[in-house]
């Protein structure tokens, strides 16, 4: 039965003979059951809920069976999710839209722009380098050549 079971011997031994201080944790006792119940043929429920009443374990957590894929509840589950995707998708869609444009109007912009654009000063700010040449104006002391 150890062989076909893959529980050692003595955990067999202690199961058969009702020994629970020499079995290991519960949860390794439960898949030692499963199996030797398995290798007999047999169902294995009734044999660990009387392992529970024996050593004393809470009757386990009852489950939600699954949604199946064609009830009612899935289907709007899963309709809700595709709606939320695609307004998500068309928001950031026309979020890179609003960014391109901004950006393309940004070297619109720089690229009218003149090479040399004339900047406005007062006459006593120009630079030389934006004047014009004027003449060169020296005034003589009188009795003197020019």
């Amino acid at each position: 039965m150890a062989r076909l079971t893959r529980v050692v011997s003595r955990y067999l031994e202690a199961l058969e003979a009702d020994d629970l201080t020499a079995l290991p944790a519960p949860v390794f006792v439960r898949g030692f059951i499963r199996a030797y119940c398995q290798a007999l043929g047999e169902s294995a429920e009734t044999a660990l809920s009387l392992y529970r009443e024996q050593a004393g374990l809470p009757p386990p957590p009852v489950t939600r069976p699954p949604v199946a894929a064609g009830s009612p509840g899935h289907d709007s589950a899963r309709r809700s999710t595709v709606l939320v995707s695609f307004v998500l998708l068309v928001v950031l869609g026309i979020a890179l839209f609003g960014v391109t444009l901004a950006l393309q109007s940004g070297r619109e912009r720089v690229a009218r722009r003149p090479a040399s654009v004339a900047q406005p000063t007062t006459e006593g700010s120009r630079s030389t380098a934006e004047s014009p040449a004027s003449p060169v104006t020296t005034v003589a002391a009188p009795g003197t050549a020019v």
